[in-house]
């Protein structure tokens, strides 16, 4: 059962309204650092750790997955 609250957690985390704003905010960031030629998602993750280096993990995770999934489509 401490899995499944963990997993409840996390969606909750992840859902919140400060969670799906750092998604779209990394979307955007990743889509605009995608866009130049010879950088992929790969830098974009590089470019953001120094950001996210003073967050809240949860939140600097779900940057960076946004900045990924942005840079990578």
């Amino acid at each position: 059962m401490d899995v499944f609250n963990g997993i409840l957690t996390g969606f909750q985390v992840a859902f919140s309204l400060q969670g799906l704003l750092f998604v779209f905010l990394g979307a955007i960031i990743g889509t605009l650092i995608g866009m130049i030629p010879g950088l992929g998602p790969i830098t974009a993750i590089a470019v953001m750790i120094p950001i996210t280096y003073g967050m809240d993990p949860a939140m600097a995770l779900l940057l960076m997955a946004g900045v990924y999934y942005g840079a990578a489509y």
